[in-house]
């Protein structure tokens, strides 16, 4: 249980710590950058913000989902957080080549899945996992309401860190049996 709140402080940190001293231009993600070098990106897009209020959202968000995890008794949350977002910008890299990732939400999305099945202990999977998916559209209802547009490549984004985290969850789980089945 302490990793948990060790991760999800370091997460905040280097959060803010990026948007104080970076500008989100220099460490946001987009696979014709990686592709001229600048491997860095990959590495620092999910922890840089475009605005304050932004950073502020996610760091809600983040700490909401922290809590959920915290109460599934989950142990660490920090390598679905990273990975969805790895993956999902690996995958954005090559659809949408020129289009830059920034923030901390794609690895929100991928916790919010991975606790969506961890859920099972408080609520059924087959009610959690769509209701937590609600979330997203949630998520792109208010953005539409600031905004007046739909931003798809963000729903998009999103609903892959989603299924990343689920994903991820279904693997530690399959392998997990499989130690459990080899020391019988």
């Amino acid at each position: 249980m302490k990793w948990n709140f060790v991760s999800y402080g370091a997460i905040c940190v280097i959060c803010i710590l990026f948007f104080i001293f970076f500008p989100a231009s220099l460490l946001a993600f987009s696979g014709e950058l990686f592709a001229k070098g600048e491997v860095w990106r990959l590495f620092t897009f999910t922890f840089t913000h475009t605005s304050f209020y932004h950073l502020i959202q996610n760091l809600i968000a983040l700490t909401i989902v922290t809590i959920l995890l915290f109460e599934l008794e989950v142990e660490s949350h920090f390598r679905p957080f990273i990975s969805s977002s790895w993956i999902v910008a690996g995958i954005a890299a090559i659809i949408l080549p020129t289009m830059l990732m920034a923030g901390a939400s794609v690895g929100i999305y991928g916790l919010l899945g991975f606790a969506a099945m961890s859920s099972v202990i408080f609520i059924p999977r087959m009610i959690s996992v769509p209701l937590f998916g609600g979330a997203i559209l949630l998520d792109a209802l208010i953005g539409y309401l600031r905004t007046s547009a739909f931003n798809i490549p963000q729903l998009t984004l999103h609903f892959g860190g989603y299924i990343c985290g689920i994903t991820i969850f279904t693997i530690v789980k399959l392998l997990k049996g499989k130690k459990h089945v080899l020391r019988r």
